[in-house]
């Protein structure tokens, strides 16, 4: 049967890709390029495969990875923890085709029995985040502290959750709005970035972050 012989011979591949811009995505010899983050090769060949991402014309990712037959596998890449493999699953079931269960950031392998769903963590890793917030404690004034935070961020990325803890430490809501807003693009869990109009009071700045959200 035609199913049986794809299942055994051939594999498939997802990648979320967690980075703004021109993403082209090559995979052996399959290229898709696109601003979704989302790609999906068919009919990949089983064993090493070639993995190349490019963002914006720019090489960010290069290696090979071994996937199995009848396997699709989901993977995540970011710039902060490179490409991670976050779940495998069968690509038939009872002779049935799957359809496309891909769930992104959770771990779809809770679909299984005995198993429970897994998120990826977003944001700095811990320690790094730590030093951060020491950091931010040192500075006196918001001014060094919106530096600071500017910098920290220029090559690197963070939660909602992590943002909200280092603007807490701001004295003044127009400094900490302006620093909400300018730590947009290092945000991974964009679709909680909301949650940073708990940190004020008046309908003003909450209209402000509101308005920000709508335009991107």
């Amino acid at each position: 049967m035609a199913t049986a012989q794809y299942r055994e011979d051939h594999a498939e591949l997802f990648i979320e890709v967690q980075e703004r811009g021109r993403v082209t995505v090559t995979v052996g010899d399959e290229q898709i390029t696109s601003r979704s983050g989302r790609f999906r090769f068919y009919d990949l060949r089983e064993g090493s495969n070639l993995i190349t991402i490019a963002i914006d014309g720019r090489p960010a990712f290069k290696r090979s990875l071994n996937i199995e037959a009848g396997l699709r596998t989901i993977a995540v890449y970011n710039r902060r923890s490179s490409l991670k493999i976050v779940d495998e699953l069968e690509i038939y079931e009872y002779d049935k085709y799957n359809l496309d269960n891909w769930a992104g950031t959770i771990d779809r392998g809770s679909e299984r029995p005995g198993n429970r769903p897994e998120r990826i963590e977003y944001g700095m890793y811990p320690e790094e985040f730590n030093r951060l917030v020491d950091a931010m404690k040192k500075e006196s004034f918001d001014d060094g502290r919106v530096r600071l935070l500017a910098i920290a961020l220029r090559n690197s990325q963070i939660s909602v959750n992590q943002l909200v803890q280092l603007l807490e430490r701001f004295s003044f809501d127009k400094n900490k709005l302006n620093a909400a807003l300018n730590s947009y693009d290092a945000v991974q869990d964009k679709r909680n970035f909301y949650l940073v109009r708990n940190l004020f009071a008046f309908a003003s700045d909450k209209e402000k972050i509101d308005n920000f959200i709508l335009q991107q």
